[in-house]
């Protein structure tokens, strides 16, 4: 079933009126018409089977609810990506991976080396581009969030961030850092419910940067013994910090379906 998106304010009712970019594409790219059913989304977890009801895709189009609407489960963990912006369009791939490996926000950061040239030149349209992406991603994944994707900020406006979630990591190369999925796996275990990853540009954070991380609480770790580039990286970390959320979950059910859903062993079968 072909997916589509209406920001919650389009939403009224049994009735969902689409913009003009989400009716062109079902009306004129998929050849959808009045009567087919498809999937609507809000971007925060509500979600529908619905019918169009007009399939000019020239203005909007509307859409009526057959079913009321579903709300997605809650996100195992709140993960914030903090992630330095990269050169050329790596900044777009990571954002479309991200949404697909299920991150709550997004929060580009301009540090010492990253290239500067031209980013403080048509910030509104990057920004409005990375909203597009992580919608797009969004819909092609199945997801029903969509990432707060935000504008580009300072390093210490970052670390501000990163540092009121109550696992803060960071990415580091050089030795003696402890593994990303072991500190993962603990703070999974401890039942903890969001986390900041913070991902440096190419040749790393300086030191002087990694020292003000950790100042606000970041833990440093790695990726293995390979030097990562910086999409590489960013998919890997969160990743393992997915993973080891998901992983908790599924032992928790596992363990409850096999206890019974009160918690005492299942009656043995007569």
């Amino acid at each position: 079933m072909h997916r589509c998106f209406a920001s919650p304010e389009h939403w009224s009712g049994e009735r969902v009126h689409l913009d003009a970019g989400e009716a062109h594409h079902l009306a004129r790219v998929l050849r959808l018409a009045s009567g087919d059913t498809v999937e609507v989304f809000d971007g925060a977890g509500r979600h529908a089977r619905a019918v169009i009801v007009c399939a000019s895709g020239r203005t909007g189009m509307e859409l009526r609810l057959v079913e009321p609407p579903t709300a997605a489960d809650p996100p195992l963990v709140d993960l914030l990506l903090i992630q330095a912006v990269p050169k050329a369009d790596r900044m777009d791939w990571i954002i479309e991976k991200a949404v697909e490996l299920g991150v709550a926000a997004i929060q580009p950061v301009y540090t010492d080396r990253t290239v500067r040239r031209g980013h403080t030149q048509g910030a509104e349209r990057r920004l409005e581009r990375w909203a597009r992406i992580a919608r797009e991603a969004a819909k092609q994944c199945g997801a029903f969030r969509i990432p707060d994707v935000r504008a580009g900020v300072k390093y210490e406006t970052a670390l501000h961030d990163g540092a009121h979630c109550e696992l803060f990591v960071v990415g580091a190369l050089g030795p003696g850092r402890r593994p990303i999925g072991a500190v993962a796996d603990e703070a999974a275990s401890r039942g903890l419910r969001s986390a900041a990853l913070l991902i440096g540009p190419e040749g790393d954070l300086t030191s002087d940067e990694l020292r003000r991380a950790e100042e606000a609480g970041a833990v440093p770790v790695t990726f293995g013994r390979q030097v990562l580039r910086v999409e590489t990286a960013a998919v890997f970390g969160v990743s393992v910090l997915m993973s080891a959320w998901l992983t908790r979950d599924w032992a928790g059910g596992a363990a409850r379906q096999a206890q019974g859903t009160d918690g005492r062993a299942p009656s043995p079968d007569p």
